[in-house]
């Protein structure tokens, strides 16, 4: 159905509330985060988790006080190329009653490149020792565009550690475009005249969604030219993993919201595919969604997760 509308390192948090910010403990958010968060009551830190394939940088989202016990923590897959940089006003939303995790895609933002291009299944296992080595329990997803890939195969391998899902924006590309995607990968590659940087610059602007600042399609781009020659490795992953199969597997409660940016005529295959799932076409925004429907965004994220109470407890408090 359809509805429209290595080594561990420490960290240091900062607290947002009212006009003041309180350092304790040494690594802060960086600074375009902290303007992101306004006088959001929120503990925010930024940090790194030893995984098998390297480190995983990760933001993380608290709430400053609780007039009852946090809720089942959330996890966060950011669309590629990019990082965890799109969910800042989505964390601060979401974090009034638990904590929300938005992890860097290995290769992408500044977690650890792997040694070579991993499948979604690859991301989906270093997500699941995440979980497991932070002790998290029981989590509901996030997923967007390639996160929205990892979010459905790390469901399907690990139904007792997943709760539920939302998946914004999925790749349900035909034969012909995966194949189109493959035999010219993109970000295109560097060359050394730099005209790949102009050619990026303007897809991103042409790409600007609704009420998307200038700034945070700058924020796009140099994430999008950050990783070079690898930036599309995440694009090969997703073109090769089956997630019609992955879909049709998936037990868990889960929604689908479709923006209107370049997967909004390859999401509602997904209805076919799995008719039992709501799907919510969001014509008016497309890229930047997380940052300026962010309350919309935690309305849905909100009602389907909190079906269920029974999670197994998180010992990340």
């Amino acid at each position: 159905m359809t509805r429209r509308c290595k080594k561990t390192f420490s960290r240091r948090e900062f607290v947002v509330c009212g006009a003041g910010t309180v350092a304790a403990g040494p690594l802060l958010a960086a600074p375009t985060d902290r303007a992101r968060l306004g006088d959001a009551p929120v503990i925010f830190e930024r940090g790194f988790e030893n995984t098998s394939g390297g480190q995983l940088h990760f933001r993380r989202a608290a709430p400053v006080r609780l007039d009852a016990p946090l809720k089942r923590t959330v996890l966060c897959f950011h669309q590629t190329p990019n990082s965890s940089q799109v969910y800042v006003e989505f964390l601060a939303e979401m974090t009034r009653d638990r904590i929300v995790y938005a992890i860097d895609t290995p290769g992408y933002g500044e977690s650890d490149l792997p040694p070579e291009n991993p499948t979604i299944e690859d991301y989906a296992s270093c997500m699941l020792e995440f979980i497991r080595r932070r002790a998290l329990g029981t989590v509901d997803l996030v997923g967007y565009h390639a996160g929205a890939s990892i979010a459905a195969e790390l469901a399907m391998i690990t139904p007792e550690k997943v709760n539920a899902l939302m998946l914004v924006g999925v790749a349900l590309f035909n034969d012909a475009a995966r194949q189109a995607y493959l035999d010219k990968p993109w970000p295109e590659p560097i060359n050394e005249n730099g005209e790949h940087l102009l050619r990026e610059w303007q897809l991103s602007h042409r790409w600007q969604g609704n009420e998307q600042s200038d700034a945070s399609v700058h924020r796009t781009f140099t994430q999008k030219i950050a990783n070079g020659s690898t930036s599309y490795w995440a694009g090969i992953a997703v073109m090769h993993h089956d997630l019609d199969k992955t879909l049709r597997h998936i037990e868990q409660p889960m929604v689908v919201v479709n923006p209107n940016d370049d997967l909004f005529e390859v999401t509602p295959r997904i209805k076919a595919i799995r008719p039992d799932v709501d799907v919510i076409d969001w014509p008016t925004h497309g890229f930047g969604i997380f940052e300026v429907q962010a309350p919309q965004l935690g309305a849905v994220a909100r009602e389907l997760f909190d079906q269920t109470d029974s999670a197994p407890k998180s010992s990340d408090e």
